[in-house]
């Protein structure tokens, strides 16, 4: 769920897979979004609960528009794994508006990712494409391909996104 009020756009997401192996059972995110001329400025706190124990993170974004079709951004982080310990992370990333209601987008991150009691240095690429159905209603296809020291992974994903 989306909401903008005083020019700040909080967000809202929970999400969750009971019994999940790799993912958590239970997650909860909130942000912020502030836009100051070409640049949004975000903040978001996650709290995820997975079989091995809770994982909490910070992310700070900040986007920088160039002209009506396209954004770079510039991501970084700090996870706090089941195990108490922190780390840090970044992502990297543009995205195209190729049409009103087409948008095409990349990226690259470094950072961490936990789950079963262990924490694992990953690195990733990602690609999608966004079609905005009504104003208010948007639907992604996404590909993913994570590198990890013990084995690489690809991902298809696909959702569904309501603001309200």
């Amino acid at each position: 769920a989306t909401r903008v009020a005083a020019d700040i756009t909080w967000s809202l997401a929970l999400g969750g897979a009971p019994k999940a192996d790799f993912r958590p059972e239970a997650s909860i995110r909130v942000g912020a979004e502030k836009a100051l001329g070409q640049w949004q400025l975000g903040g978001y706190l996650s709290r995820s609960e997975y079989a091995a124990g809770p994982v909490g993170k910070l992310d700070l974004r900040a986007v920088r528009s160039l002209g009506d079709a396209a954004q770079l951004f510039l991501q970084g982080g700090v996870v706090n794994d089941e195990n108490g310990e922190s780390h840090l992370g970044y992502g990297v990333g543009a995205s195209w508006k190729l049409a009103t209601t087409l948008t095409l987008d990349a990226s690259w991150s470094d950072g961490v990712e936990s789950s079963d009691g262990a924490t694992a240095d990953v690195r990733a690429m990602n690609a999608g494409a966004a079609f905005d159905l009504t104003p208010q209603l948007r639907i992604r296809a996404g590909l993913s391909h994570e590198m990890r020291d013990a084995y690489d992974r690809t991902e298809a994903s696909l959702s569904l996104a309501r603001t309200f």
